[in-house]
Parts: structure tokens; sequence; C-alpha cells
């Protein structure tokens, strides 16, 4: 399941504000705890594969299909 918390992307300091709220309290508690660091580090990772897919989606779209008969 997709978060929503595109937290991988440059400039997310400034970006933040307009995330959803789960995306603010967890870029707010980071280093509040070990526990919360985790947490926003599982959403950067969810972020970056979520974003690799979403390349990987958009590529297989657009590229003509070609098959190639041995």
């Amino acid at each position: 399941m997709h978060l929503f918390c595109d937290i991988d992307m440059l400039g997310r300091h400034r970006l933040i504000w307009f995330f959803p709220n789960h995306c603010i309290w967890v870029w707010n508690n980071k280093y509040a705890h070990e526990g919360f660091y985790r947490l926003y580090k599982m959403y950067q990772l969810e972020a970056f594969f979520f974003g690799q897919w979403n390349v990987r989606l958009f590529q297989y779209e657009l590229e003509k299909a070609t098959f190639y008969a041995n």
C-alpha cells in the first residue's frame, strides 16, 4: 500500500507542508525517538520503491513492444 509520502524527492523540506498529515507527523518526529526514525526511513524507502516502480510502469506504457522471433 502506498502511503503518498514522497519523502525521497529533492527539496522535501520545502514541500513537506503540502503532504498529508501523517507525512508531516513523521517528518516532525523523525529525530524524537529511534522508532520514529525507523518509521521515517521506512516511508522514505517505500517512496523510493514506489517511484522506481512508477517510472518502470510509465516506460512500459510508452515504449513500443517489440518481439523477436528466433
